[in-house]
């Protein structure tokens, strides 16, 4: 048995809470108990594995909760639905009963949910699409499915790229043959099948409206951006709080969503002068544990800044004081330990790693393993803070290296958890907040060849569980 929900936070109650509040505890409904066995926390949905007991009849429902639809309006991004709708049909489930599909009132995002469902598996089936006939079939059984014009406009981006983006998902077993097929070329357009992938990708690729950049242009931030044609999306901008004279909330930096956490990690450009500050007021703000640097040289002559004592000695920048307790050199980064003050309230840690392995001019690393090792050392540290805050990452742009390092973090997370490669979908989900991310082909093949050696790792992929 399923349950496919879909109900944000309203700002008027207009549904209640039909389960346990909290793994292992029960609740009961007339005749009917309920025990919630397991709570799975996502981005952008919850699963909850809920037993139901009446007298001797046991039975195990699977609610998934999608939890980024805001009231009255749409998911801000088609992909968090497209993604939904995956896990919601490939999760194995027991019961053989039809799926159950609701939100407050069970019209309209109940409508588009069912919709996006039933036009992509027609599609799929008899290769065209109607999205129009298909929601008319709908509404004949239940008035208004699909309820507003904006939910109409949205169905169509989310079958957009549910059908364009269908390499998702691959189980491991079948990725490195996947990975072949993709390799092979294509005579008939001149050129391999990943890039083919690659350019279709930038197809549907999330096309931002100007007005989306405007804090990042304006006269006063307009500085504070080391490249005019990267800023920020200001609906995925950290806004800075801590106050230092002559400085707003403005950084150049987003927010970017891992597999479990929709604000897994915070991307940003190496510092300018004017803005050391701002980095530590970011990193004291959002209380960073870990700060990851991937642009390897420091070249004072580009206007980069150093933003950490280089030797014994404390520096000063704004309100803050950095110390550095501690230093460690490794063949792939140094790792440095460091402890800030703001004014006088309580000093605080964050470890910074420098990678060594990444070439100022080079497009990729210069291995995939040199990555995925650097990548295991990060980890490791933020498993270890576990209820802090985000990871920062930066390179020169805060684009090129940050957006392949958190691509392949997040790729290998969701592997993980689901024994499954999904590299597009992920790709696309960054991108919505950085739309610069793995801007050429060269990185999306990197991505596809460090999974290969991930997977290389592990005799049986059972061992991912």
């Amino acid at each position: 048995m399923n349950a496919a929900g879909m109900e944000g936070n309203p700002v008027k109650r207009k549904c209640i809470q039909y389960w346990p509040d909290h793994e292992q505890q029960k609740t009961s409904y007339g005749s009917i108990s309920l025990l919630l066995v397991k709570e799975d926390v996502y981005s952008d949905f919850t699963v909850r594995r809920i037993t139901l007991q009446k007298e001797k009849d046991t039975k195990t429902v699977l609610q998934f909760h999608f939890t980024t639809w805001p009231d009255k309006d749409v998911p801000k991004y088609a992909s968090s639905l497209v993604h939904f709708r995956h896990k919601v049909n490939t999760t194995r489930t027991v019961g053989k009963g039809p799926m159950v599909v609701h939100c407050s009132a069970g019209v309209g995002r109940t409508g588009t949910f069912i919709a996006l469902d039933y036009v992509v598996n027609e599609a799929k089936e008899r290769d065209y699409v109607e999205v129009f006939r298909s929601v008319e079939i709908l509404r004949n059984q239940r008035v208004n499915m699909v309820q507003t014009a904006n939910q109409y406009l949205f169905l169509h981006e989310a079958v957009l790229e549910a059908l364009m983006c269908p390499n998702s998902g691959i189980p491991c077993r079948d990725f490195p043959d996947n990975y072949k097929n993709l390799m092979r070329f294509d005579n008939s357009k001149k050129k391999h099948k990943l890039q083919i992938e690659y350019e279709l990708l930038n197809s549907v690729s999330s096309r931002h409206d100007e007005e989306v950049f405007t804090k990042g242009k304006s006269e006063e931030n307009r500085g504070k951006n080391r490249y005019s044609n990267i800023i920020p999306v200001g609906s995925e901008m950290p806004l800075l709080s801590t106050a230092v004279d002559g400085h707003n909330e403005y950084i150049n930096a987003v927010f970017l969503p891992g597999y479990r956490n929709n604000k897994t990690f915070i991307v940003t450009q190496m510092p300018l002068e004017t803005t050391v500050v701002d980095m530590w007021r970011l990193v004291h703000d959002y209380e960073i544990p870990t700060i990851v640097m991937l642009n390897k040289d420091i070249q004072k002559g580009k206007s980069t800044n150093v933003y950490w004592p280089e030797g014994n000695k404390d520096v000063t920048f704004g309100p803050f004081n950095i110390t550095r307790t501690h230093i460690s050199s490794q063949k792939l980064y140094t790792c440095l330990d460091l402890t800030y003050k703001y004014k006088n309230q309580e000093s605080k840690q964050v470890k910074l790693f420098q990678s060594k392995f990444w070439e100022e001019n080079m497009i990729n690393p210069g291995s995939s393993n040199d990555m995925l090792s650097f990548l295991s050392a990060t980890e490791d540290e933020q498993s270890n803070n576990r209820g802090c805050g985000p990871v920062l990452v930066h390179c020169l742009n805060g684009c090129d290296k940050s957006g392949l390092y958190c691509v392949l973090a997040t790729v290998i997370e969701r592997l993980r958890i689901e024994q499954d490669v999904d590299i597009q979908h992920i790709i696309k989900q960054l991108r919505n907040r950085r739309p610069q991310i793995i801007p050429n082909y060269e990185q999306f093949q990197f991505i596809y060849e460090a999974v290969i050696e991930y997977l290389k790792e592990f005799e049986t992929y059972s061992n991912f569980q």
